[in-house]
């Protein structure tokens, strides 16, 4: 799992260079940071992967688990993201339906594979299952989803609602208090396998 140090410095870099990458045509965005020592490489700078760092982030602020330097800088992030989202709100609603089309594309093409070879791609879910929740995101910033990608979006949540075996929180524990059951379904338990069903 991402540590809040890894969140809070991909927000704080993302924020410097927010307002060219808005203004791109561009969903992936090059994002030139080192993480912290120990920590995985950054992903491209997208405005799904803000959404979801700062959905970790209030998590864990939920949860108690956040110092108070931790706790101030977040704070400061926050209003910063939410003074830029009403600046540039057209901006952002535009990268956010692009975004949520390339962030479909992805989801999709995860739960195809996942068909072809259930065995091969189920442990991958609580990595992948990422972008379903980004999906959630990015749609609560658009102005409106079109009947076609609402249908599609609908589609692949059949798929999983009957590969989904129910369980616990896939990601770990402290974030569970961010992302509650009724709305997040799809992180409580894991896909099902061909050596699964046989059981």
């Amino acid at each position: 799992m991402a540590t809040v140090e890894y969140d809070l410095r991909y927000i704080r870099e993302a924020l410097e260079i927010l307002e060219s990458y808005l203004f791109s045509k561009e969903v992936f965005w090059n994002f030139p940071v080192n993480p912290p020592p120990g920590e995985a490489p950054y992903p491209a700078l997208t405005l799904g992967g803000i959404l979801l760092a700062a959905v970790r982030i209030s998590a864990q602020e939920a949860g108690g688990f956040l110092q108070p330097a931790e706790l101030a800088v977040w704070h400061d992030l926050k209003s910063q993201i939410d003074g830029l989202r009403s600046h540039w709100h057209t901006a952002w609603t535009q990268k956010a339906e692009r975004s949520f089309n390339a962030r479909l594309t992805q989801w999709s093409n995860f739960l195809e594979d996942y068909r072809q070879n259930p065995d091969t791609h189920a442990q991958r879910y609580a990595y992948e299952v990422r972008l379903r929740v980004m999906l959630d995101l990015l749609a609560a910033e658009t102005s409106r989803l079109s009947s076609t990608q609402e249908q599609h979006l609908h589609s692949l949540d059949l798929i999983i609602r009957h590969a989904l075996q129910p369980g616990g929180f896939v990601w770990a524990e402290q974030l569970a208090g961010g992302f509650p059951q009724s709305r997040y379904w799809y992180l409580y338990g894991k896909l099902l396998t061909d050596s699964s069903d046989d059981a």
